[in-house]
């Protein structure tokens, strides 16, 4: 329990083992582990669900959104590249992205913070990992998120 809430985090083994794969190949397994984990958390009857996904794991968010797009689960979305940020979004979404990633366009960047369907919130300088080069600076944002 952190915070008042139940919390499980799907660790994908091939980054633990930091194994190389072929994600066109091992998108649909990930994608299974993730419902898994997710159809055992609303057996019990949560009020409310929050997926967070980061960089890879925001690709699955956009199949999870369509699978469970009649359950009461907000999504939020952290440091997404351009392919999967989501086109529509009718569920709670929150996109968090530095304006310093490089896996992000500026031309995606601008379309989220343009749009009325999400809430985004932009990191100032940010890297990929909401991170900056000075150590201080990072703890700093983290501990405003």
């Amino acid at each position: 329990m952190e915070d008042g809430c139940y919390v499980l985090s799907i660790e994908y083994g091939y980054l633990k083992k930091q194994i190389d794969i072929k994600i066109e190949k091992e998108i649909g397994f990930l994608i299974k582990e993730t419902k898994d984990a997710i159809d055992k958390a609303l057996e019990n009857d949560y009020k409310n669900i929050i997926l967070v996904g980061k960089s890879l794991g925001t690709f699955l968010m956009n199949q999870l959104r369509k699978e469970y797009s009649n359950e009461k689960i907000s999504f939020i979305y952290l440091t997404p590249v351009d392919v999967s940020v989501p086109e529509h979004c009718n569920n709670d979404t929150l996109i968090v992205f530095g304006s310093g990633d490089r896996q992000l366009s500026k031309e995606k960047a601008k379309e989220i913070k343009r749009r009325k369907d999400i809430e985004a919130l932009e990191v100032e300088d940010a890297d990929h990992s909401l991170e900056y080069e000075s150590t201080s600076e990072s703890i700093k944002v983290h501990l405003r998120l």
